[in-house]
């Protein structure tokens, strides 16, 4: 996974990452089998695509339980769309780069980059 693009989150991490990106946030829950590798894939091919209009991070699979509970999280692959740090948006299921920009964007284009 690119660092520079893709930010791996323990939960020390996660709080933190939000409150210092407030604008558009993509996070991704992701399982530790070949679907998560073709995800996390996704992820940076489209967080470079975008050119840093939105911060993209996974969350750390050695903390998924934590993660499941705290964050309600119903299955993996799950992502979820933050603005100013509050949650707008959540996709559950596997995505490709068009899933995930109508995550960021909208049906409407309903949140402000």
């Amino acid at each position: 996974m690119s660092g520079q693009y893709c930010q791996k989150l323990t939960p020390n991490q996660y709080s933190s990452f939000l409150e210092k990106n407030t604008g558009l946030v993509v996070i991704g829950y992701l399982s530790t089998d070949l679907l998560a590798s073709r995800q996390t894939q996704i992820l940076v091919n489209t967080a470079q695509a975008m050119g840093g209009r939105a911060r993209f991070a996974v969350l750390h699979p050695a903390y998924s339980a934590y993660f499941e509970n705290a964050l309600k999280l119903e299955g993996s692959p799950t992502y979820l769309l933050f603005f100013s740090g509050v949650e707008q948006r959540r996709f559950l299921g596997a995505v490709d780069y068009e899933d995930l920009r109508e995550l960021i964007y909208g049906p409407a284009g309903d949140v402000a980059v």
